[in-house]
C-alpha cells in the first residue's frame, strides 16, 4: 500500500497508526487490533504470524516481570517475617522484665508497708534537707567556660566578646 492510500484509511478510522510492516510497505492498525493492507483487508498470514509473536514476545516479557517482581515481594516478606520474629523477641524479652519488675516492686511495697508514718515523714525530710544543700551547693558553685567564639565575636551573648563566661553547678550563665 503506498503512503496516500494509508493515510485515507487512517484518517477515516480515528485512533488508527499507520506504520510500516516487516516488507516495507504501509499498514494501518485500527484501534480493534485489525491490520488493514493494500487492499483494505485484514493483512496478509505473514502479518498475523508476526503478530502473534510480538504477542508472544509480549507476554514473556510481562511474564519475566512477574516473575522479578514476584521474587522481590518474596524478598520483601521474608525481611518483614524476620523483623516479626526480632520484635516478638523483644516483647517477650520486655514481658519478663516486667515481669520481674512487677515482683520487685511487690517486694518493695511490702518493705514499705512496714515503715511507719512517722519514719516515712522523717526519711522524706532529711531527703528534701539533702536535696537542698546539693542545690545550694550548685547554685554557689562558679566554673569558667571558654565561648564557641573565641573572643572573635563583639556581640556574644554568652561572653560578650570575652571568650569565656562563667556558670553556675547547673550549667546557667551567671
Amino acid at each position: 500500500m503506498e503512503y496516500h492510500e494509508a493515510a485515507d484509511i487512517a484518517r477515516k478510522n480515528p485512533g488508527a497508526v499507520m506504520t510500516r510492516d516487516s516488507s516495507g510497505t504501509f499498514i494501518v492498525r485500527l484501534t480493534n487490533g485489525e491490520v488493514v493492507g493494500s487492499s483494505g483487508n485484514t493483512a496478509n498470514v505473514a502479518d498475523a504470524a508476526h503478530q502473534e509473536r510480538e504477542a508472544h514476545l509480549d507476554f514473556a516479557f510481562r511474564e519475566d516481570q512477574l516473575h522479578h517482581e514476584i521474587a522481590d515481594l518474596s524478598e520483601t516478606i521474608s525481611k518483614l517475617k524476620g523483623a516479626v520474629s526480632a520484635a516478638k523477641l523483644d516483647a517477650h524479652q520486655l514481658s519478663q522484665q516486667l515481669e520481674t519488675l512487677r515482683a520487685e516492686n511487690a517486694s518493695l511495697q511490702s518493705k514499705l508497708a512496714k515503715v511507719s508514718a512517722e519514719e516515712l515523714e522523717r526519711i522524706k525530710a532529711a531527703d528534701k534537707v539533702i536535696r537542698e544543700a546539693d542545690s545550694a551547693r550548685r547554685k554557689s558553685e562558679r566554673r569558667t567556660v571558654k565561648c564557641s567564639c573565641f573572643g572573635e565575636v563583639e556581640n556574644c551573648f554568652r561572653g560578650y566578646g570575652a571568650g569565656e563566661y562563667t556558670v553556675d553547678g547547673f550549667g546557667n550563665r551567671v
